[in-house]
Order: C-alpha cells, then sequence, then structure tokens
C-alpha cells in the first residue's frame, strides 16, 4: 500500500494507462449515451426499450473484457512506478528533514543565546541596583554611626571636666587641712607662750572650728554633687551606648532586610531561569516529536508495502481505487477512472442476523407499509477500518434497514478492550445485529431509543462501544438516539440545518454501553440524546463514528454533498447514497493519515494545557481511527 505522503504519480508515458482512459472514458460516454437514450426513448414501445439496454449491455461488457486485459498490463506497471516513486521520495523525505532539523537547530541556538544574553543584562542590572543601594544604606550607618562616636567622645571630655574639677576640689581641700594644721600649731605655741592668750582665742578657735566644719561639709556636698554629675554623666553615656547598640540592631535588621530582598530576586531569577530550561525541553521536546514522525513514516511505507504484497482481492480493489484516485489527479481527469467491479467497502453487515440481512433494498410501497403524504429514508453505509486493524474488518459496525419507514445506526468498539485480550469489535457488531432485529420486528411502531435499549439489553459480550441509531417515524419526524461520541448532520442542500452533540465525561471519554455484568459503570441508553426533527424530501442525513467527525469539518461534507447533488441533478437514490458514504469516509480516512491537514481533532487536542507550544498554536494532523459513514436520503413514498 502507497503512504499518503508519497508526491502524486507523474504523467504516465503511453501504454497500458492511456488506454485504461480510453476505455474509461468510452465506457462513460456509451453509459451517458445509453441514459439519454433511456430518457427520450421512454414513450416508445417497451420492445425498442429492452433492445437498447442488451445493446448497451454487450457494448459495456465487450470494454469490461477489454479493461481486464489492459488491468494485467498496468499492474506490472504499476509495481515499477511503486519501485520509482519509493526511492525518490524516500530521498527528498531525507533531504528535507536534514534541512529542516538543521534550521531548526540553528534557530534554537540563536533563540537560547538571545535569551541567555537578555537573562545575563537584566541580572546584571538588577545586581548593580542592589549594591548601590546597599552602599548607600551602608554609608549612612557609617555616619550614624560615626555621629553616635563623636557623642561619645564629647561625653568623656566633659566626665574628664568633671573628674578634673573634683580633683581641683579635693587639692584645694588638702591645702585647707594643712593651713588648718599649721594654725593649730601656731595656736598651741601661743598657747605655750600665753595660756591667757590660749583662752581668749578659745572662742575665736571654736569659731574657726565651726567655719572650717562647714566648710568641710560645703566640700563634700559638692564633692557628692561631683559624684551625682559624674553618675548622671555615665548613665547617659550607658544610653549612648545603649542607642549605639539599637542603632547596630536596626543597622542588622536592614542589613537582614536587604539580604532578604536579594535572595528573593535571587529567588526570581532562579524562577525566571527554570521557566527558560522549560521552554528549551518544550523545543528539544518538538525537535524529538520530528524525529520520532519521521520514523513512524518509515515504519508505514514498510508496513504499506507488506500489505500491498499479502492483501487479499478486497484490500486489493480498494488500494487500486486509491492509486486511481492518485493519477487522476496527476493527468487532471474529470471523469473517475472505471473500477473492476463496484469497490465494496467492508461492513458489519456480514456479521448481522438474517433479519438484519435484508437492510439496503429499494423494496415497494407495500413492503414500506407507508401511506399518501408520508416520507420514508433510504440509505447505506461504507467503512475504512483503521490501517493495523484492516485485516479484521475494524471495529466499528453499521445496520441499514427498511422496515417501517426506514432506519440505520452505527456503533464504535471501544479500542481499549483489546489490552484484555478482547475483541473490542464483538460488542459493536451484536449490538447493531440486535437493534436491525428490533427495528425489523417493530416496523412503523419502533423508535430509535427502544432500538437502543432492546440491544442493550440482548447484548451479552464482554466490551463496550458508542452507538447512535435513527429511525423514520410518521408524519415525517426522524427520531435521533445518541449516545457518545458518533454524530449525524442534515443537509438541506449543501447547507447543514441540524447536528447532534457529543457526549463525554472528559476529553477523549466518552459515553459508551456495555453490559453491566462485565462493566460495572457503563452508561445506559437512558443516558442518551434523543433529538426528533421534522425532514422533508431532498434532505440528506450523514451519521458517522468519530472517526469520521474527527478528521471532517461539516463545511468538508456539505461541499462533497453539494458535489454528490449537482453530479446526480438532486435526485439521489440508494445507488447514490452508497457512493456519497464511500466519497465521505474516504475523505475522512485521507485526513486521518494525514499530518498537516487541520483537522477537528486537532484543533481539539490542542486546546489542552499539556499539548506543546508549537501544537498548541499550529494545530495539524488527523487522528487514525476507522472511519464508518451512512448516508440516508429522505424521498416521498411514491419516489423510486
Amino acid at each position: 500500500m502507497l503512504s499518503e505522503a508519497v508526491s502524486p504519480l507523474p504523467i504516465p508515458p503511453p501504454g497500458p494507462i492511456r488506454t485504461i482512459s480510453i476505455l474509461g472514458g468510452g465506457l462513460a460516454l456509451i453509459l451517458a449515451i445509453s441514459t439519454a437514450m433511456t430518457r427520450f426513448m421512454g414513450q416508445k414501445a417497451e420492445g425498442e426499450r429492452k433492445a437498447q439496454q442488451e445493446l448497451v449491455a454487450q457494448q459495456a461488457s465487450l470494454w469490461q473484457g477489454r479493461l481486464k486485459e489492459s488491468k494485467r498490463e498496468w499492474q506490472n506497471r504499476l509495481e515499477e512506478l511503486r519501485q520509482q516513486l519509493e526511492e525518490s521520495h524516500q530521498k527528498s523525505l531525507r533531504s528535507q528533514l536534514d534541512v529542516k532539523d538543521a534550521q531548526h537547530a540553528m534557530q534554537l541556538l540563536k533563540t537560547e543565546k538571545g535569551v541567555r544574553r537578555e537573562m545575563e543584562d537584566v541580572y546584571k542590572s538588577k545586581m548593580k541596583a542592589l549594591r548601590d543601594e546597599e552602599r548607600a544604606k551602608v554609608r549612612l550607618a557609617e555616619k550614624k554611626a560615626e555621629e553616635a562616636v563623636e557623642r561619645e567622645r564629647a561625653s568623656a571630655r566633659e566626665l574628664r571636666r568633671s573628674v578634673q574639677k573634683v580633683e581641683k576640689m579635693k587639692a584645694e581641700e588638702e591645702r585647707t587641712m594643712r593651713l588648718l594644721e599649721e594654725k593649730v600649731d601656731d595656736a598651741l605655741v601661743r598657747k605655750k607662750r600665753s595660756e591667757e592668750q590660749l583662752q581668749k582665742n578659745v572662742e575665736k578657735l571654736k569659731t574657726l572650728e565651726d567655719d572650717m566644719k562647714a566648710r568641710v561639709r560645703l566640700a563634700e556636698k559638692r564633692a557628692e554633687d561631683a559624684l551625682a554629675r559624674e553618675r548622671t554623666a555615665a548613665e547617659e553615656l550607658k544610653k549612648s551606648v545603649d542607642k549605639m547598640k539599637t542603632m547596630k540592631d536596626d543597622e542588622k535588621a536592614r542589613v537582614k532586610r536587604a539580604e532578604k530582598i536579594a535572595e528573593v530576586a535571587l529567588a526570581r531569577e532562579k524562577a525566571t531561569s527554570e521557566e527558560l530550561k522549560l521552554q528549551f525541553s518544550e523545543l528539544q521536546g518538538l525537535q524529538k516529536g520530528l524525529l520520532d514522525r519521521e520514523d513512524e513514516l518509515n515504519k508505514k511505507m514498510e508496513s504499506y508495502e507488506e500489505r500491498l504484497v499479502a492483501a487479499g482481492p478486497q484490500q486489493a480493489d480498494y488500494e487500486l481505487d486509491a492509486i486511481r484516485s492518485s493519477l487522476e489527479a496527476a493527468v487532471g481527469m474529470t471523469e473517475p477512472l472505471p473500477a473492476d467491479g463496484e469497490l465494496r467497502a467492508v461492513t458489519d453487515q456480514d456479521h448481522l442476523t438474517d433479519a438484519a440481512e435484508v437492510a439496503g433494498g429499494e423494496g415497494t410501497e407495500e413492503e414500506y407499509g407507508a401511506t399518501d403524504g408520508q416520507i420514508r429514508i433510504v440509505a447505506a453505509g461504507a467503512m475504512i477500518p483503521h490501517i493495523l486493524k484492516t485485516e479484521k474488518g475494524g471495529e466499528d459496525a453499521f445496520f441499514v434497514s427498511v422496515a417501517g419507514l426506514g432506519g440505520f445506526g452505527i456503533a464504535d468498539g471501544v479500542g481499549g478492550w483489546a489490552a484484555d485480550g478482547i475483541d473490542p469489535a464483538r460488542y459493536s457488531r451484536s449490538l447493531m445485529s440486535h437493534a436491525a432485529s428490533r427495528l425489523e420486528q417493530n416496523g412503523r411502531t419502533s423508535s430509535a431509543l427502544d432500538v437502543v435499549e432492546f440491544a442493550h439489553r440482548c447484548t451479552k459480550s464482554k466490551g463496550s462501544a458508542t452507538a447512535i441509531v435513527a429511525v423514520m417515524k410518521p408524519e415525517g419526524l426522524l427520531e435521533i438516539a445518541n449516545i457518545g461520541d458518533c454524530g449525524a448532520h442534515v443537509f438541506r442542500g449543501n447547507r447543514c440545518v441540524f447536528s447532534t452533540k457529543i457526549q463525554e465525561h472528559e476529553f477523549n471519554m466518552p459515553y459508551q454501553l456495555g453490559d453491566p455484568a462485565f462493566l460495572e459503570e457503563t452508561d445506559m441508553p437512558s443516558d442518551a440524546t434523543v433529538d426528533e426533527l421534522a425532514l422533508q424530501p431532498g434532505d440528506i442525513v450523514v451519521m458517522g463514528s468519530d472517526g469520521v467527525f474527527d478528521n471532517l469539518w461539516i463545511d468538508d461534507i456539505g461541499k462533497i454533498v453539494s458535489e454528490s447533488l449537482t453530479l446526480s441533478g438532486g435526485k439521489l437514490g440508494e445507488r447514490e447514497a452508497r457512493v456519497l458514504a464511500q466519497k465521505i469516509t474516504e475523505s475522512a480516512n485521507a485526513n486521518a493519515r494525514s499530518t498537516d491537514t487541520r483537522t477537528p481533532w486537532a484543533v481539539e487536542a490542542a486546546s489542552r494545557a499539556e499539548v506543546p507550544l508549537f501544537d498548541r498554536l499550529f494545530p495539524r494532523g488527523g487522528k487514525m481511527d476507522d472511519c464508518t459513514t451512512v448516508v440516508g436520503v429522505v424521498k416521498s413514498v411514491h419516489q423510486k
């Protein structure tokens, strides 16, 4: 199988390809002629019409035989082209990835250098400002300390002056005492000389003694005052010392605050550095993601080649159709190349019960049980499995029924059961089988919710699935019961007039049905969203699994619907519905394989916080999954 990343095939040389193109054009021309003849010759005799149809059938079989002969030549040429394309694509892919890796590495280096230079400038400016502020504070503290020391020195000088005064007073008192002693000696001498004179002077001496005592008391008092002043000076000095200590404590507190501010600044710088490291690690993760995508592409190339060799006839037809599409894009053809028989997608109708196998026929008015004024719905579906689940036919299932006024449904098996050794497809297929059986039994009396409840009650397999069922009811009402992330859109022309809403417990965890015996926390049919809407002839209902709506926008589906309406002249039947379902499924599968397409899944996933920055800004890539589509066309009961 060729990878979706392989470039379109070059214009083929003359040979089998041109022959196929000519044959296809001829066949298309013959079909157009037969259609025109059928329309314009409708009023002629029945014999002429049958003759013309037999002639067209003979010509078509002749062209088909020639096409089979050319197919063998084409397959040989295809193998050669495939080998050439693989070699050229691998070379170009390696060279492109090498250039991108080099550019990305240079950009990372430039970004890292610029961020580091900017952070160094910010760090230097902040540290300079902090150092200047600290120096100013230290200068102010030193100035205050110098003033305090100066005041302390002045107090010490005053104290020394007081001490000198006290010492001077002591010296004067000593001199006075010596003078008194001398006077006493003189008095004794004079006493000896003259007792009379002594007696006369006794009173005077007592007076002098009283005076001396008073002077001594005065001197003592002065000394006490000096001591008091000394104590006061000492207390003031002590207060000055306490103030110095307080100032030192204040300075220490200010220094601590400055250190704390510096620590906060360093912490902020460290946080900024950690943020830069995280951004750098994200960029490294992005680079690793690119390398992983390259490895994934190489593995896909190998697996495609293996499956192309080992694929059965049905898968080979699908691959041949994909190659035809590539050739059409390469040579600019406006008409599709003819296929060897109708391309049949792998569906789960093969696994449904006998009651479900009758689905898909045109039917008559008696079979539909319809009356005048009513509308019915005819439908057809297609499915393309996950690329790794092709061998077992995928895990989706769908049914289409003409019972009553028509109904259809899709179930998507939850792939997580495969880790426990359980095939997720068993539950979805059994669920749709019982749903088809219920609709066939009750016909027009069935409702979508009743069909879902019956199918859930009867399905006893291990596993779980999301599911959606639509049933056409009388008076032109369509009832849709949806549980999980399958969905349905109603188009009137190319305009979408209704869309269901998905049910999710959280991102990528939809509601799902399961047997309570095996899944205790299963959601129930009562949790389903039930919508009822009035339809009119010509409306188109597009129902799909999450693999379709995760990879296609509503506008993309609207364009495909509009193209089909244009090609069919606005008249769609079961055959056109099958072709339309196949086109929608193929478009969804192509986007699922792409790594560059902007899909709904990529946009929704990009809103998650854990997604890398680059992927949040530029969401790209599809979600590889089973892609299942059922298209229902609303018709009047009298339309064929």
